[in-house]
């Protein structure tokens, strides 16, 4: 049950250095599991780290004085994908990431740590990290961010909504975010509304889960995944989910559900979603018995989501196969949120081709015809 599963979670992140990491580090100590060496060691550099299944997190320095802390991407010959630990290093003051890091949890009461540069690639961050900490505390916004950090102008991106002041009733993310720690606002019992912008693609794991005041969450048009990130929210009887949402979690009971006192599941009486019709938001409706509001219907190649198939459609596929060609990342631009609306031939790739089909199919609309996609 969602409950249990964000619990799990949430000690699997913070005891990383317990369960892997958190035995005699000068030790040398080896073990195999399933044919994967996990050893302790020390780099030469203080670095105390292990290595599982040909990655390495790093979970200290011998050096718990030390001030700067520049995390390495490889170690040993292998990719650094996790950095856990580093809490109550008292002089610590700023610490970067390198591009390749995956999870970062831990630095919690660094008293001195003002600094922290993040990768820009994807992360995944546990919402307890940087707990007492100036990085954390000096931010006067209800939500607190992480980013990278501009060397010149010493401002940082804000990237990455690490957690909330407890006592916020209404959270709204900054546009341009790209993404939320995990469990960013569970069990939390002064929320009540919640506004999540297009820059964001994924909802995380426990985003909002335990939330028994929340009533209201508005998810903006682009955003793609909402993972196990609202159970046991009671008092959320309905949500409007984006055409742009493909994939909602359910591996285990989250969205419309609570966990009664006997720790079993029930649905929350009432519970409503408002969509599109033809999207993931009326085929998990359906899949639970939810009530199902349909706002409109997601039309194929209607790329722009204006409610017709056109030229307009076309030329932003087009631009966006242009993009993606010389190598940029359209997908974090807001107006290809429903790009995947004009991969009309379903082969996973958006480019030239589907945008001679939407123009083929908008001719002989406009002729009187009725065109199919076969």
């Amino acid at each position: 049950m969602i409950f249990r599963k964000i619990i799990c979670i949430f000690a699997i992140i913070l005891s990383i250095g317990i369960s892997i990491s958190c035995r005699p580090v000068f030790a040398q100590e080896e073990f195999v599991e399933d044919n994967i060496i996990v050893s302790d060691s020390t780099t030469s550099d203080g670095f105390i780290y292990n290595s599982y299944d040909g990655e390495v997190t790093i979970t200290g320095h011998t050096n718990k004085n030390i001030k700067n802390l520049q995390i390495p991407s490889v170690v040993a010959g292998l990719p650094v994908t996790i950095v856990a630990g580093f809490n109550n290093y008292d002089y610590l003051s700023s610490v970067t990431f390198p591009e390749n890091i995956k999870y970062i949890s831990g630095f919690t009461g660094c008293k001195s740590l003002k600094i922290v540069d993040f990768p820009s690639t994807e992360i995944c961050i546990s919402s307890y990290s940087f707990g007492g900490t100036p990085f954390i505390n000096n931010q006067k916004t209800t939500v607190k961010y992480g980013g990278s950090l501009n060397l010149l102008s010493g401002e940082m991106t804000k990237t990455i909504a690490i957690t909330c002041d407890e006592n916020a009733t209404s959270v709204i993310i900054e546009e341009g975010t790209l993404y939320i720690a995990d469990h960013f606002l569970d069990i939390n019992n002064e929320v009540k509304s919640i506004v999540v912008p297009s820059s964001v693609k994924k909802i995380p794991t426990g985003f909002a889960s335990n939330c028994y005041e929340l009533t209201s969450v508005t998810l903006s048009e682009g955003i793609t995944t909402i993972g196990l990130a609202f159970g046991n929210c009671k008092n959320l009887k309905s949500i409007t989910i984006p055409a742009s949402v493909t994939e909602i979690d359910d591996d285990v009971v989250t969205l419309g559900y609570y966990l009664s006192n006997d720790m079993k599941d029930v649905k929350i009486p009432g519970f409503t979603i408002t969509g599109y019709s033809g999207t993931a938001a009326e085929a998990y409706a359906k899949k639970h018995g939810f009530k199902f509001v349909a706002i409109g219907e997601a039309l194929k190649g209607d790329a722009n989501m204006d409610g017709s198939v056109n030229v307009d459609d076309a030329s932003l596929v087009l631009s966006y196969y242009a993009k993606k060609s010389a190598g940029l990342n359209p997908d974090l631009d807001k107006v290809f949120s429903n790009i995947k609306l004009g991969d009309v031939d379903e082969n996973s790739s958006i480019d030239v081709d589907d945008a001679s089909k939407i123009l083929n199919y908008y001719a002989k609309e406009a002729a009187g015809l009725t065109p199919t996609w076969d």
